[in-house]
């Protein structure tokens, strides 16, 4: 039924935990794949002398998160596709309770469940399935996106119509992933009960502005608009408000760095549509708005007001 994908990039000290937390499931129909992204601390070593034929282990230099994702799902052999951060783990209901869903509705392409960075909040003993169809998912993406990627279940011959994970980015390769998959066919769900522990352990886990502009989702965005496809009649209004949101809101600290500017005024331009209140924004004067994005307390106030205008302005 499922094929669990773990890309590996020296985090020896954490991928035990995560793989326990794989064979300890409950639902038992699955394949654990581990991508050893080229890992200097000896992990994938360490996951072949733990784990044996438990696990599909595959070496590969190293490339990225992307990448190693990728060549898992080439190597999958199961109908979904289960993703696992070797840093987090699973409640032993995370496949049993997604197994429950996709039996119960032969149309799934994906579903998400709730994570927390809070481990007393998992799961641990089994509770009632909670979960919901996910309907009009743009309309409300832009202030929760709700895909986290080791929360996440996605349908094989879905991610197989998408480019899979690009390699070019470093923040937002899974946004990439899930919006693409969203404008497919096929129905969308979310579980409520706290299925995975999402880790907060690893100081290599990444910062928004610690990535290099080029390498991040809306960078790219015009790439991303020219080869998407659009599956689902009627979706294509509804998309096109979400991502003239999604430049207002992702833009607003890059658009006032000196280094940044310049790219973000012509991703700026790709919108379709004026927000008077989220436009005003952005009608600073440079030399203001520098001041605000470099000063961490403003920034968060300016953070919450774009949050209030998407969510009750402009919902």
């Amino acid at each position: 039924m499922f094929s669990v994908i773990i890309p590996l990039f020296n985090k020896t000290a954490f991928v035990k935990r995560a793989i326990d937390s794989v064979l300890a499931q409950t639902f038992q129909d699955f394949e654990v794949i581990v991508v050893d992204d080229g890992s200097t601390d000896g992990g994938g070593n360490f996951v072949q002398e733990i784990y044996g034929n438990q696990v599909k282990l595959i070496k590969q230099g190293n490339a990225g998160v992307s990448v190693a994702r990728n060549t898992g799902i080439s190597h999958s052999s199961y109908p979904y596709i289960a993703f696992l951060d070797a840093d987090d783990y699973w409640s032993p209901y995370f496949l049993e309770k997604n197994w429950k869903i996709i039996t119960g509705d032969g149309k799934v392409k994906i579903i998400g469940s709730h994570y927390s960075s809070t481990v007393s909040d998992l799961e641990m003993n089994l509770s009632p399935l909670k979960f919901y169809l996910i309907e009009k998912y743009f309309r409300y993406a832009i202030n929760n996106y709700l895909f986290l990627t080791s929360a996440t279940v996605v349908k094989r011959d879905c991610l197989l119509k998408t480019p899979g994970f690009n390699p070019k980015l470093r923040s937002g390769e899974d946004l990439d992933i899930w919006f693409r998959i969203n404008l497919q066919d096929g129905n969308a769900y979310y579980i409520e009960n706290t299925l995975v522990y999402y880790s907060s352990e690893d100081i290599g886990r990444l910062s928004i502005l610690g990535v290099p502009f080029e390498q991040t989702f809306i960078f790219n965005l015009n790439e991303f608009l020219a080869s998407v496809q659009i599956e689902e009649p009627g979706k294509q209004k509804e998309f096109d408000q979400f991502i003239d949101k999604l430049i207002y809101e992702s833009l607003r600290t890059r658009y006032f760095m000196p280094e940044s500017h310049e790219a973000s005024k012509e991703i700026f331009n790709l919108k379709k549509e004026s927000y008077f209140f989220a436009a005003l924004y952005y009608k600073l004067p440079f030399k203001l708005g520098n001041i605000i994005v470099s000063n961490a307390i403003y920034n968060l106030y300016i953070r919450k007001y774009f949050k209030f205008l998407f969510k009750v302005v402009y919902n």
